[in-house]
């Protein structure tokens, strides 16, 4: 990575892409590709600028790397993907949100999305995607789609209540002082393999 210039929070560095992204845990700062002018207007980039603002400011890039790591610690159980998956898109709606208000109009954010959802369809690279879940974003900021609150909620705390049971029923059953909790471990995954 060739950076090219950085003033304040924001580094611009050598890239024909036109990325813009937020990187930095304790001390965010917004990344701006040389050629994001080439592939989206100045109202688009004031809007794109505005919505990493919002990460950094927040301190998304390490919020969401801890509910990552929450993520990948706890065990599976149903709609755990789900419930971390519309964490994500919350945090970038949050920040969407932010650029509408501080440019007083959607538009701008709304094709540099769609601008990105395209780019990102036709390039074969793997990589991260800065811009993540374009296409439910962009149904959300035209007023087509609705987050469906009451069920997430829901669901959430359904999840949250679960979680606190099973660890209060955990301690409460002395399940890791179990004397012979090594040999029951070996037949339940003798079992297992049989079958």
């Amino acid at each position: 990575l060739k950076l090219l210039s950085r003033t304040g929070n924001k580094v611009r560095f050598d890239s024909a892409s036109g990325e813009i992204f937020t990187a930095g845990m304790l001390h965010p700062t917004i990344y701006l590709a040389s050629g994001l002018n080439k592939t989206h207007s100045n109202r688009e980039i004031q809007a794109m600028i505005a919505h990493e603002e919002n990460h950094v400011r927040m301190k998304d890039p390490l919020r969401t790397t801890l509910a990552m790591m929450v993520e990948k610690g706890l065990p599976s159980f149903p709609m755990k993907e789900k419930m971390f998956r519309y964490f994500m898109t919350l945090t970038e709606l949050c920040a969407d949100k932010s650029a509408e208000e501080s440019l007083a109009d959607g538009l701008p954010l709304i094709t540099a999305l769609y601008k990105k959802l395209q780019l990102s369809n036709r390039s074969l690279s793997a990589g991260i995607n800065y811009f993540s879940s374009q296409s439910e974003r962009i149904g959300i900021l035209v007023g087509k789609k609705k987050l469906n609150w009451g069920m997430n909620m829901r669901l959430t705390s359904g999840v949250m209540v679960g979680l606190l049971v099973f660890t209060y029923v955990i301690i409460k059953s002395n399940f890791y002082s179990c004397p012979h909790l090594s040999l029951c471990l070996s037949a339940l995954t003798s079992v297992l393999k049989i079958h």
